[in-house]
């Protein structure tokens, strides 16, 4: 199943599916014309970073989301993950597993380290000094 799937910044056509997730994850139909208005400014907000796991039909099947926030005591800016979610066929697969590392590796690259990671509380954090550039 791993080998099926590939992880990838969300795009524009994720946001049908990526609604979808959000609606079962909070157990309420949310208002999609906020929805696709809030998702296509958080897609284009370096601030953030969204990723789907995708079939090969390149259909999401998971997300995550980690948004970026200046923090005093980081003394920069600290991301943290806000949703994550698999489809129900596709869980206890290792997806999640794939999209945590794939995240970690993106805020890497950009100089992020881990900071907290509290399992009890799901909240996973990543943060850099900031100069203000």
């Amino acid at each position: 199943m791993k080998n099926e799937i590939t992880i990838r910044a969300a795009k524009n056509h994720d946001a049908r599916n990526i609604f979808a997730f959000l609606c079962e994850m909070d157990g309420r139909l949310l208002d999609r014309e906020r929805f696709e208005s809030n998702y296509r400014l958080c897609i284009s907000d370096v601030n953030n970073v969204l990723l789907v796991a995708a079939n090969q039909s390149n259909d999401a099947v998971g997300y995550i989301a980690c948004h970026g926030k200046i923090v005093l005591r980081y003394e920069g800016i600290l991301f943290e993950v806000q949703e994550l979610f698999i489809e129900k066929n596709f869980r206890k697969k290792g997806i999640g597993k794939m999209l945590l590392k794939a995240l970690a590796e993106k805020l890497a690259e950009a100089g992020y380290n881990l900071v907290e990671e509290k399992q009890d509380e799901r909240q996973i954090k990543f943060a850099k000094a900031w100069n203000g550039n």
